[in-house]
């Protein structure tokens, strides 16, 4: 909605919905100010600031840019945080936020890959050490709560617009996807299966995505050297599921039970990504992903809470290795490896951003071999060099033909 008073006094309604209306350029007269050649050009397209600052204007953000996360420096919004704030705020502007500057350097898309791959690939191990002695859905429930509400809080003091009950609601749809069904299942799941075979299942997470995508006419027809990847890739998982081996899981016997959970658990964590593509919380893609988890990690908790996880359950049993996995996945596992995770979904292509499904199981049958004694035989080697295979593939033919 826009509104021309003779001034530029006020531009109109946040298209989102996210804020009331706000005041930019008070002393250029409407006919003489950029907004109103730039109003209908850049009116949600996402386009950087034409002043060619770092950081957003505070204009572009009510036009409805998606990525104006913080004012431009001239409006100084900053100056009430301190010292430490303007720091603080300007390194992680600078760093996870996309700007108007170059592209990232070779070196920090490195770092950032390597960081998604241990990181992610060793929380099953922190999950098992962590549900050693904490009730799983309530370990995994106050796990995202924690990380959700502390990425959520930081958002909003950054100055992020408080989101709207429609963005709460897909918030909530999302969260209950991806971590009330997705990560509640691995964490139930892997009470029953060792690590590796559990982050092996969730490898294919990239293949639901690809056939429901197609089928539901969300995304295009795999390539064919992408779906001769995702076909390895699913050797590689088979054979690794057939790998025999006495394996350290808190209740044993029930593998069928574990499988079937983890792979539930898959199918609808593609089911949530696929519903993300077309629904957001809110433009910030970090806010979003507090508001994820925040509710996903709540419904979690309350399922674990019905299901009577807290019944003869103190804090004073929880021993030190799992709360150092506890500490582990809510800083590293929750924060830092979805942020990385967001962060190289704007930098690289997706294809590349989702090959940690593939590298993720590799890290954590080296770990699980390495510290509860599952020993990889050469059935586990022999799928680890498959999806090693399988990465390959999808890395080169999820690349953008050139024009």
């Amino acid at each position: 909605m826009e509104r021309r008073t003779g001034k530029a006094s006020v531009v109109g309604w946040q298209r989102t919905g996210l804020a009331g209306k706000r005041r930019v350029h008070r002393s250029t007269p409407w006919r003489e100010s950029p907004l109103r050649d730039e109003w209908s050009e850049f009116r949600g397209s996402g386009t950087p600031c034409r002043s060619g600052r770092q950081r957003f204007c505070q204009g572009c953000r009510l036009r409805g840019f998606q990525w104006g996360y913080s004012p431009c420096s001239s409006r100084n919004e900053l100056s009430r945080y301190g010292l430490f704030g303007r720091t603080f705020a300007a390194a992680f502007t600078r760093f996870m936020l996309p700007t108007s500057s170059p592209a990232p350097s070779r070196a920090a898309i490195l770092l950032a890959f390597a960081s998604l791959y241990i990181i992610w690939g060793s929380t099953y191990l922190g999950i098992r050490f962590a549900i050693d002695s904490i009730p799983p859905l309530l370990m995994a429930g106050t796990r995202y709560a924690l990380a959700g509400l502390l990425l959520y809080g930081f958002m909003r003091w950054r100055g992020e617009p408080a989101p709207t009950r429609q963005g709460w609601l897909t918030a909530f749809i999302i969260g209950t996807c991806l971590l009330g069904f997705g990560n509640g299942g691995v964490t139930l799941g892997e009470q029953y299966l060792p690590t590796g075979l559990t982050a092996l299942l969730v490898a294919t997470v990239p293949m639901f995505l690809a056939v429901l995508g197609w089928w539901s006419g969300i995304s295009q027809r795999p390539r064919p050297l992408v779906a001769v990847g995702l076909a390895i890739g699913l050797g590689g998982v088979y054979l690794l599921a057939r790998t025999p081996g006495a394996s350290h899981v808190a209740k044993p016997g029930h593998e069928a039970l574990g499988m079937g959970l983890v792979l539930t658990a898959a199918l609808v964590w593609a089911i949530g990504s696929l519903y993300s593509k077309n629904h957001q919380p809110a433009p910030s893609p970090f806010l979003s992903g507090g508001m994820q988890m925040l509710c996903g990690g709540l419904l979690m908790l309350l399922v674990g809470l019905l299901r009577g996880d807290a019944t003869g359950f103190h804090f004073s049993q929880v021993t030190t290795t799992s709360w150092l996995a506890y500490i582990y996945l809510v800083t590293f596992g929750s924060i830092v490896g979805f942020t990385a995770y967001i962060w190289l979904l704007r930098v690289v292509e997706p294809a590349l951003a989702g090959t940690y499904a593939f590298v993720n199981p590799v890290v954590a049958v080296l770990l699980g071999w390495a510290f509860l004694g599952e020993v990889p035989g050469p059935k586990m080697l022999g799928g680890a060099a498959l999806i090693t295979v399988a990465v390959a593939l999808v890395v080169l033919g999820g690349r953008k033909r050139k024009a």
